[in-house]
């Protein structure tokens, strides 16, 4: 976006040229169409109204071209790479640019205590699964066999999160995080904020993924992890532990 900034001023607003053909598209429905098919033809017909709206409808007057780098951040199960800002309705909203980690089918979003629980579809051969996403600020224990979910994510704060025999994905988010993967094959999404006597992969085969930019020293037997994979270009990763098991060196990292 920063391309339409004509006039250089590190803002989009209606003072640079392109600001009234830019539109945003609002699917309401959720149906992945940029219009209301309401007769389901798979095409816009002369009566059917489009998704897409202009900043004008929208109320939204201005948008900033700065960004805060983000790192360790998961919200919805998605990492957040960078945060700005924009005005709505004379309000200073967020803006982020996310990392979609998360299965692309349908979602539903159900409020259960401090989070919410995504239920995703499944489709042909690929099974339903579903997940909890933690809205504490405080920290909370999330057991995934009590939650009835596959996965978990942490809030930002220390969080506590329990795997349980099956496949669980369980990403801590911001704070010093607790991870107890279980007898599944987990993955675990880590940052440099979490302690590595808190890493417990237990049992079966778990891959430890690291989040953000900051470093990571993780004894792997000592974690109950099998594979470790490297986080962001920068990020250095010293994984240790007895044979067999698998460092990803996709960053700065040392087997």
């Amino acid at each position: 976006m920063a391309s339409l900034d004509s006039n250089a001023d590190g803002v989009f607003d209606n003072r640079d040229d392109t600001w009234s053909s830019v539109k945003v598209w609002v699917d309401a429905n959720h149906d992945g169409k940029s219009w209301n098919d309401a007769n389901g033809n798979g095409s816009l017909d002369a009566n059917e109204q489009s998704e897409l709206k202009s900043f004008a409808e929208l109320g939204i007057t201005q948008i900033s071209l700065s960004h805060a780098a983000q790192s360790g951040e998961v919200r919805d199960g998605n990492e957040v790479l960078a945060k700005g800002t924009f005005v709505q309705n004379g309000s200073s909203k967020e803006a982020i640019a996310a990392n979609f980690l998360a299965n692309p089918n349908g979602h539903v979003f159900t409020a259960s205590g401090s989070g919410t629980v995504i239920s995703t579809q499944g489709v042909g051969e690929v099974a339903p699964i579903s997940g909890y996403a933690s809205s504490s600020s405080t920290g909370e224990h999330i057991d995934v066999a009590l939650k009835g979910v596959n996965n978990a994510t942490g809030g930002s704060g220390n969080d506590v999160l329990q795997g349980d025999a099956q496949t669980n994905w369980l990403a801590g988010g911001q704070g010093s995080d607790t991870f107890y993967g279980g007898a599944g094959d987990d993955v675990l999404l880590i940052d440099g904020d979490d302690l590595p006597e808190n890493i417990h992969g237990g049992d079966g085969v778990d891959i430890v993924q690291v989040l953000g930019d900051k470093g990571v020293h993780l004894n792997l037997a000592n974690a109950g992890v099998e594979v470790a994979q490297g986080g962001e270009v920068t990020t250095p990763l010293l994984a240790v532990g007895p044979a067999p098991f698998i460092c990803v060196a996709v960053t700065a990292m040392t087997c």
